[in-house]
């Protein structure tokens, strides 16, 4: 009987849920504040959960945000605090921490994609989801199999400038189909984009460009770029003499510029033919066999990183991180002091001088070089006692100026506020260090 009065119970409810002018996506209580949806709604969310709802609008609590304080809040939690003075190691790990801005070699994505055409919208996922691509100052691909009926507006990828291509040409090579290499460039790297050299033959397809980015290392003018495709029954001997010929003439143009030779080599071996060329790429490509290739002529200029190839293609997509120290970075960092001779000080110097007695100096030896030393060593000590250092004042006024640092302590004027505090010095030590020193410059000025 129990039962029975249950199930009818029941049944009465759901046939009041199905009738309340709210039931068809739920209605709160005001006593928890739960939400409670009927069982028609949930049926409809169920049979239309792989497309698009039978119903006109869905709750807003049901809608799928873009984020959430909970998603912000794991996704801050994710991000490693890193101890202070301390930076996780490697070549991706720099490029991830913003130092591809001003880098001194561009990052290259190198690919034979076989067919750029029907990648284009894989190559467009990839530059929006992976920093690889995303990042990249140059993506250069081989065999792009296009012709001179594919419009480049069609080509185009979302952070980059329209491609600079080099189509294959029927007639002179003889082939209908496949071959071709085009260039991507970042602009937000470079702007300055030139062509130089040309070459489609049956034993070789090259294109030549010439960059000049926003930022470059003192030690380089330009950057020459050449991309290549040499055909597996082509002729290596013949397309190593046309490289040769190209870099014999970007060489006259500009003998100090670094010279990057990559793409697609097949059979084709440079190893020996150039000297002063250094090969990049230590990993395989395609069937245990290294065939997409970077040569150059900076030592340890890139490292090569292997990803996973574009769609269908049966080579490997490489990653040219660049690895290269610009000589203002390896050279020893020098400081100098700057010496301000105003006239003041200029007279002092003067009456120090005056009334030296310059023979109790010569006098305490007969070699003319210890006489010389003596006399050098005592006018150096009178120009740094005397003449002020500006890199040493400039210093000492940026802390004065600035409260938060942890020397602004030691800096205290006078009651008058025309002179500072000389700190107490025991030992000589103290007296040189750099407080003593600023104070006493700054009180004689």
């Amino acid at each position: 009987m129990d039962f029975i009065w249950t199930l009818w119970t029941f049944m009465l409810l759901l046939f009041v849920l199905d009738y309340l002018p709210t039931a068809s996506y739920g209605y709160t209580l005001p006593d928890n504040q739960r939400i409670i949806y009927s069982r028609d709604f949930l049926l409809q969310l169920q049979l239309h959960s792989h497309q698009a709802p039978a119903i006109d609008k869905l709750p807003e609590e049901l809608q799928r945000k873009h984020s959430t304080d909970r998603t912000d809040t794991l996704h801050n939690n994710r991000k490693k605090v890193m101890r202070r003075g301390r930076k996780k190691g490697g070549i991706k790990a720099r490029l991830r921490r913003g130092e591809s801005k001003y880098r001194a070699l561009p990052s290259v994505i190198l690919a034979n994609v076989r067919s750029l055409r029907n990648k284009t919208d894989e190559l467009q996922a990839n530059v929006f989801h992976m920093y690889e691509y995303r990042t990249a100052s140059i993506l250069a691909f081989t065999e792009t199999w296009l012709t001179g009926s594919d419009n480049s507006d069609s080509m185009y990828i979302d952070g980059f400038g329209p491609p600079v291509r080099l189509d294959r040409d029927t007639e002179l090579t003889g082939k209908h189909h496949g071959g071709g290499v085009c260039l991507y460039i970042n602009p937000r790297w470079c702007k300055t984009v030139v062509v130089r050299e040309e070459l489609c033959n049956p034993d070789i397809e090259l294109l030549a460009v010439s960059l000049r980015p926003f930022y470059l290392p003192r030690e380089f003018p330009q950057l020459f770029f050449i991309l290549v495709y040499i055909h597996p029954r082509a002729n290596a001997t013949t397309a190593t003499d046309h490289i040769k010929n190209v870099l014999d003439r970007l060489e006259q143009r500009s003998p100090d510029a670094p010279k990057f030779i990559m793409g697609d080599f097949n059979h084709c071996s440079i190893d020996k033919s150039f000297k002063g060329f250094y090969q990049y790429v230590n990993c395989t490509t395609r069937l245990g066999k290294t065939l997409d290739k970077c040569y150059g002529s900076v030592p340890d200029a890139y490292r090569a990183v292997s990803l996973p190839p574009l769609g269908s293609a049966d080579h490997s997509t490489i990653l040219l991180a660049p690895a290269y120290t610009p000589v203002v970075k390896r050279t020893e960092r020098v400081n100098k002091d700057i010496k301000q001779w105003t006239p003041d000080r200029i007279d002092r110097l003067q009456g120090c001088f005056e009334t030296t007695d310059w023979n109790t100096l010569t006098s305490c030896s007969t070699n003319i070089s210890e006489q010389a030393d003596t006399v050098v060593a005592y006018i150096n000590f009178c120009v740094d006692n005397i003449i002020p250092s500006k890199k040493t004042i400039k210093i000492a006024h940026r802390i004065i100026q600035d409260p938060a640092h942890i020397l602004s302590s030691e800096f205290e004027w006078l009651p008058s506020g025309r002179r500072l505090r000389c700190p107490g010095c025991r030992t000589q030590r103290r007296k040189a260090s750099f407080v003593p020193r600023a104070v006493r410059l700054l009180n004689d000025s």
